[in-house]
């Protein structure tokens, strides 16, 4: 607890050990993982309710339609609030800002930055 956090810089890094680091990244694999379940969910729920209709589908899941309007309006608020709906349902391409000192990472994210404003223009 008592680590000095001066070498941080100006830019504010998290000082975390090996172990920590792995494990946050681990999580936040996971809950990418999740949330691109969830979206994947959310559109195979919208697209069987285009075909059916809300009353079939409620029908073949065996509940009321009213549990699945509820379902439907939870995965199209989700699904409108998801930043690739926001542009028209196109995914989205970003790539991360390079700190100074790491020229690693450089061509590939030139080449994603790239690839983001090619996918703007179409």
């Amino acid at each position: 607890m008592d680590r000095d956090l001066s070498s941080a810089g100006a830019d504010r890094d998290l000082l975390i050990d090996d172990g920590e680091q792995t494990s946050v990244a681990c999580q936040i694999a996971v809950e990418r993982e999740k949330q691109e379940l969830r979206r994947e969910r959310d559109h195979v729920l919208l697209d069987l309710a285009a075909d059916l209709g809300p009353a079939e589908l409620a029908r073949r899941f065996g509940v009321e339609p009213p549990v699945i309007a509820r379902l439907l309006h939870g995965a199209r608020g989700r699904l409108n609030s998801a930043p690739a709906a926001r542009d028209g349902g196109r995914a989205e391409i970003s790539a991360r800002r390079l700190r100074t000192g790491e020229p690693r990472w450089g061509a590939a994210d030139a080449h994603y930055e790239s690839l983001g404003r090619a996918s703007g223009r179409r």
